[in-house]
């Protein structure tokens, strides 16, 4: 198998660099040289004849390595294409898991907003102008600083009014006591 690459890259290279030989014999060569330098030289047909087979084999040769190079450079191509094909779709998914994770932290964001404005009783319009800070302890501050100056309504005291629980008296039942107490 090896003598075959051999040949298939010494004719490759005859081909691609006729006019140069090539620096490394193979030992089939060399044993040519040698039995050719001892041996009475033959007629010049049985040359010819090698020569030819030579040829036969050489191009035989160039064009089994032409097709192997040529399925290699079509596989090769073919795991490019797929290569450039994954690569974009993980181009694809990085940009939506980046879009996605923004859109999280926003609303991790704004939750933790309208916890901290619940907490302080702050309204939500005040909270979505007033609280810009990213962390809880900023918001906390914002929130208390926020609370601090927003002037609070008194709650209703439950004491005032009727005692009997029924609330405050109507103009109608005001004057129903007064005329009651009159004697009329």
């Amino acid at each position: 198998m090896s003598d075959a690459k051999n040949e298939a890259v010494t004719a490759l290279d005859g081909l691609v660099n006729p006019d140069n030989e090539t620096e490394t014999e193979t030992p089939e060569e060399e044993v040519k040289e040698t039995t050719s330098e001892e041996t009475p030289e033959t007629p010049a047909q049985e040359p010819e004849e090698n020569e030819e087979e030579e040829d036969e084999k050489t191009e035989t040769d160039w064009k089994a390595a032409a097709r192997k190079w040529e399925k290699l450079a079509k596989n090769n191509k073919a795991a490019v294409d797929e290569l450039d094909k994954t690569t974009r779709r993980l181009e694809t998914i990085e940009k939506e898991l980046a879009t996605q994770k923004k859109a999280t932290e926003q609303a991790q964001a704004a939750l933790m907003r309208y916890k901290v404005a619940a907490k302080y009783a702050i309204s939500e319009e005040q909270a979505e102008l007033l609280l810009t800070g990213s962390d809880e302890e900023t918001l906390e501050k914002q929130a208390a600083a926020i609370s601090d100056r927003t002037v609070k309504t008194p709650r209703p005291d439950r004491a005032q009014g009727n005692r009997n629980g029924t609330g405050a008296m109507t103009n109608k039942q005001r004057f129903a006591n007064t005329l009651s107490e009159l004697g009329i």
